[in-house]
């Protein structure tokens, strides 16, 4: 990746980080409530269906956790899926207990650990190429074939 293009990346992530961190921890009981409206209002807006509360919360608790991976795999590459998934259920764990111990208000469940977790590894997934190979390719030429095309990496490879 070219420098401005990993600069503009990271910048992305520490402003993803900071917006889930704002979501996660603010101490109202009515945070959750307020981020399922503003999901609900923009389904309305682009004409699409708004599921019930509950498929739209589990729904947006996958989505907030796909950048995680997403752009943490295009900043560092060489991370492999199952590592950042780990990562993606770390995190999810202790945004959980702090909400637990910490946020009276705030309810913590063992349902967000698991669509935060799915979320991370759907951005891994995508980011390695696996849902989505044109997003990244390794190239390489084989020894015995100067000039052969390009073959993608092997999935296997990026677990």
């Amino acid at each position: 990746m070219k420098r401005g293009a990993r600069a503009a990346v990271v910048v992305a992530y520490v402003a993803y980080l900071a917006t889930v961190a704002v979501l996660v921890f603010d101490p109202s009981q009515h945070a959750p409530g307020t981020s399922l409206a503003l999901v609900s209002r923009v389904l309305r807006a682009a004409q699409m269906p708004v599921p019930a509360h509950s498929p739209l919360e589990v729904a947006s608790n996958v989505a907030l956790f796909v950048p995680f991976s997403l752009l943490g795999l295009l900043i560092w590459p060489s991370g492999r899926v199952l590592g950042w998934t780990a990562a993606g259920a770390l995190l999810s764990t202790t945004i959980e207990l702090v909400q637990l111990f910490f946020l009276p208000h705030r309810f913590a469940t063992v349902s967000d650990v698991v669509a935060n977790t799915t979320g991370a590894l759907l951005g891994a997934l995508l980011a390695t190429g696996v849902l989505l190979p044109p997003l990244r390719r390794k190239r390489w030429i084989p020894p015995h074939s100067a000039g052969s095309p390009v073959s993608p990496t092997e999935p296997s490879e990026l677990i």
